[in-house]
């Protein structure tokens, strides 16, 4: 009897213990991956070259900001080019069931009486042709939702200027993809690597339906097995309240040597680097939104289809909204009439 009553005690003191340990354990898991709301800000420097690493195409210099709070984020990049010489804002931020990005000139006159044109599509990552937004987004996006197909492929960064669904989620367009993070944490990326699978993408529209079309074709030996075409690295971290942050890093895209022996024989025609100067935790800081202009005209992709309203203040409905969908039902039932 008493031997049973020893092992009773003794099975409920492992209970206790081992549950206390996991209490303590689950705190200190949860702020181990956890990131708090934090502002960076940086200088982006990207070159285009047309065939060789001297043949500079254009060239910005942007400064850049990114505002991350529990899984809500805003990138803003402003960039002046040295050809033709302009400053443009371009801007992005996570809504309700996407995302939505806009640009403006800087320049007051410039935009005196117009509009700004707000394009929402149902991606998580702003637009893969807007490398001053995206690089930033790849570098400072805690736990970044990358348009993975599954654990090996993903959506390929092709040069779409916003969300075009015909041509961004072609069969086509998939590449191979390696990723890895900053240790410890695991929130931020310190590579990223994706393939080209052999395929050409460029976005054209049908004369007649007016529809987004991409021009796929089969590149040529050796590049129809596919190549290297995007490299994302971390070249410097540093740790800031005992969380990993990438302050240096560098993006490359590369094209076909066309004519070359092999898949490697390639050149950078896109090259970033991003040079991150000022973290900040201080709740002055994480508690400011970037100022969208008040009225926008909002080309929303998000249901499926393009719906056209104007937003005010930046606030964005979710999908479900009863307003998008009613525009949503009049846009498909006009598709089908014109059938």
């Amino acid at each position: 009897m008493k031997t049973e009553q020893t092992k009773q005690m003794l099975l409920r003191f492992c209970v206790v213990v081992a549950l206390g340990w996991l209490l303590k354990a689950l705190p200190a898991a949860a702020a181990e991956h956890g990131i708090p709301p934090f502002v960076a800000e940086g200088r982006l420097l990207t070159q285009e070259f047309r065939t060789e690493r001297t043949n500079l195409n254009y060239r910005t210099d942007a400064s850049v900001v990114f505002l991350y709070s529990n899984g809500w984020w805003q990138v803003e990049a402003r960039c002046k080019y040295v050809n033709p010489g302009n400053t443009i804002v371009h801007n992005c931020t996570r809504i309700p069931d996407g995302t939505r990005s806009y640009m403006v000139f800087e320049s007051s006159s410039t935009n005196t009486g117009v509009t700004t044109v707000a394009n929402a599509g149902p991606i998580a990552f702003p637009p893969p042709g807007k490398t001053e937004l995206l690089v930033p987004w790849l570098a400072l996006c805690p736990h970044p939702e990358l348009p993975l197909i599954d654990g090996k492929r993903m959506r390929r960064f092709i040069n779409l200027p916003d969300y075009r669904p015909n041509v961004f989620n072609a069969r086509e367009n998939e590449g191979l993809y390696e990723a890895r993070y900053l240790a410890p944490e695991s929130a931020f990326l310190s590579e990223l690597v994706v393939t080209n699978n052999g395929f050409s993408i460029e976005l054209n529209m049908n004369k007649t339906s007016g529809e987004d079309e991409g021009d796929i074709r089969r590149n040529p030996p050796p590049f129809d097995n596919g190549y290297t075409e995007l490299q994302f690295k971390v070249i410097e971290s540093t740790n800031l309240n005992g969380i990993t942050f990438p302050i240096r890093v560098v993006c490359k895209r590369f094209t076909p040597n066309w004519g070359g022996k092999d898949r490697d024989d390639l050149r950078v025609w896109l090259q970033s680097e991003l040079t991150v100067t000022r973290i900040s935790f201080a709740e002055k800081d994480v508690a400011r939104r970037i100022a969208a202009p008040y009225e926008m005209s909002a080309e929303d992709a998000r249901p499926g289809v393009s719906v056209s309203y104007l937003v005010h203040d930046d606030r964005w409905k979710p999908v479900s909204d009863s307003e998008i969908q009613w525009r949503t039902r009049i846009v498909r039932q006009r598709t089908r009439s014109s059938e």
